[in-house]
């Protein structure tokens, strides 16, 4: 028991120690374990970077160059990249830089040629001109070269800036038709000269070189704390030049201050558009002022350009109204709708809907007019037009009526008048109504002469009696009474089916009273047999005729005399007209 008493009591003492490390350690192991996450955790490094990054480029780029050499790699590398993942989005991008930029090119370069060609122009064919041009024969000199020679006062032709302890060339602009050489050669010459003669006439550090003279081209150096300036220059300059080179010296030496007092060798500071905006004053010019005197040649020229103008706007002028005419035809012609119409590339495009009735939309062009149908780009659509001619032109293609019916169309109503059968009328006014345009059908004004016809034939029908002698089967009626009357049936049974009807005769036979009327009635329905076989052997229909008997029952006449008698030995006809549906069922 006393051995273990001890070790409960050290591992007390442990346990406070640990407790007492525990508390006083605490905030320092919590900051232990942020440190340890923030190291471990890619979000939350790249979190603080973010907040840091900005400044640190800004004092890198102020200090020292180092960053701009690293970057300069991996930002080539991207617009590659972009360049060649997406070429349009990088022209969008550049698109409000590079517009102006070549406008102001294009337009400087147009300003130029036409001064050259102006000068050209009034040099090539007047006096003086020609003897320049002989001047340059002579010399073996271009002749715009001899045309400058002695037209021109002075101009700077190139301009050096240079770093004036190191001699190094900062940066160099010329004027634009003029040759250059090396312009790190020529700087290095000039430093060379300006060391040369200090050393040799023992000058002192503050006694520069002014010019250098080489024929009929002056070097004019103005020198400053930190730079130099040298104009190569043609000709006589006015001495109040100098004062432009100064003043542009002078600006240089506060726009980059900096830059010239931290110059290591790189003149990459130097190519900024503020240090050519302000050399580039010193490439001035100055020509002698000469009265001008308008070239022949210029004027012809541009008499010409003129002339060749007018026509062209006049010829323009009269297509725009020859197409403006047209544009009238096309609107005022039935059936032809112009929704569109206007100039497009090489011509005029025009477009609508047209119905097929219509004209031909090239047909209403004035053939002799200065509008060419080739440039004419015609485009319409088909759609069917209401006009009345229109309409009343498909009625008669759709319902083909005969020459005996008019048709005639107003406010809608087609109207039909003249003579047709029934059927062809029932068959119109249920396709006419099919008809755009036509909404409603008057047929009032037709006559069917076949239903008169039809009517007055089965009167005549009704009327017939073909008479028999007494007792006798055969009846008194001759070969062309009975092909009359076959005729007279076929006829019968054709109006009918044109007027949709069918026809059924009945051949009634009749007797007198004379015998018994079982007697009578076998007479009379041999009588009606005899009038059906007569019929059938001229040719008429057998669906057409039925018999029936009537005996003594039926009198024709109800006289009692020998002529009434001899009328009821007979057969007459009934005639029964009937709708051709019901006569099918």
């Amino acid at each position: 028991m006393s051995a273990g008493k001890p070790a409960t009591e050290a591992d007390a003492g442990a346990d406070d120690l640990s407790v007492l490390r525990r508390l006083l350690l605490r905030p320092e192991q919590r900051r232990i374990a942020e440190l340890g996450e923030r190291l471990e955790n890619p979000r939350l490094r790249a979190r603080d970077v973010s907040r840091v990054l900005p400044e640190a480029l800004r004092l890198s780029a102020r200090d020292r160059a180092d960053l701009g050499d690293a970057l300069t790699p991996t930002v080539e590398t991207i617009i590659h990249a972009s360049v060649r993942r997406d070429s349009r989005r990088f022209a969008d991008a550049l698109f409000p830089v590079i517009g102006p930029a070549i406008r102001k090119a294009i337009t400087e370069a147009l300003r130029q040629m036409l001064q050259n060609l102006s000068e050209v122009l009034e040099h090539s064919l007047s006096r003086r001109g020609l003897a320049w041009r002989f001047e340059a024969w002579r010399s073996g000199r271009p002749f715009a070269e001899v045309v400058l020679l002695h037209s021109l006062e002075f101009r700077v032709e190139q301009v050096f800036l240079i770093h004036r302890e190191s001699g190094v060339l900062l940066q160099h602009l010329s004027a634009g038709n003029v040759a250059c050489e090396d312009a790190g050669l020529v700087s290095a010459m000039l430093t060379a000269i300006q060391d040369f003669v200090r050393d040799s006439f023992a000058m002192a550090d503050d006694q520069t070189l002014d010019s250098i003279q080489m024929g009929d081209l002056t070097v004019w150096v103005e020198q400053g704390p930190e730079a130099v300036i040298a104009g190569a220059i043609r000709g006589n300059a006015p001495p109040e030049l100098r004062g432009v080179f100064r003043e542009a010296l002078e600006s240089i030496h506060q726009q980059q201050a900096e830059a010239l007092r931290d110059f290591s060798g790189d003149p990459a500071a130097f190519e900024t558009d503020a240090v050519q905006h302000t050399l580039q004053q010193c490439l001035q010019a100055r020509y002698h002022e000469r009265p001008r005197r308008i070239s022949p040649l210029l004027v012809m020229l541009l008499l010409g350009l003129l002339a060749a103008g007018g026509y062209w706007a006049y010829t323009g002028l009269r297509e725009q109204r020859a197409f403006e005419s047209y544009l009238q035809a096309l609107n005022q012609a039935p059936g032809i709708i112009v929704t569109r119409a206007g100039a497009a590339a090489g011509g005029y495009r025009v477009q609508g809907l047209r119905d097929p009735l219509a004209a031909d939309p090239l047909s209403l062009l004035d053939g002799e007019g200065p509008l060419d149908p080739q440039r004419l780009d015609l485009h319409f659509a088909p759609y069917q037009a209401l006009a009345p001619s229109f309409v009343l032109t498909r009625a008669r293609r759709l319902l083909r009526p005969p020459e005996t019916v008019n048709l005639a169309l107003a406010d809608g109503v087609l109207r039909l008048s003249g003579q047709a059968p029934a059927r062809w009328t029932g068959e119109a006014r249920r396709l006419a109504l099919a008809l755009p345009g036509v909404e409603a059908v008057d047929s009032s004004g037709l006559r069917d002469p076949g239903r008169d016809e039809l009517r007055a034939l089965r009167a005549a029908l009704s009327e017939q009696v073909i008479r028999f002698h007494v007792d006798t089967t055969r009846g008194e009626a001759d070969a062309p009474t009975l092909q009359r009357l076959a005729r007279d049936l076929q006829r019968l049974q054709g109006l009918a089916r044109e007027q949709g009807q069918a026809a059924r005769v009945v051949l009634v036979g009749h007797s007198d009273a004379t015998g018994t009327p079982a007697r009578n009635l076998r007479l009379s329905r041999l009588r009606a047999e005899w009038l059906r076989e007569q019929l059938l052997g001229q040719g008429v229909d057998p669906a057409l005729l039925t018999l029936r008997a009537a005996g003594s029952s039926e009198p024709v006449s109800t006289g009692t005399g020998p002529a009434a008698q001899a009328k009821n030995r007979s057969v007459t006809l009934e005639i029964h007209l009937t709708s051709q549906q019901d006569a099918d069922r």
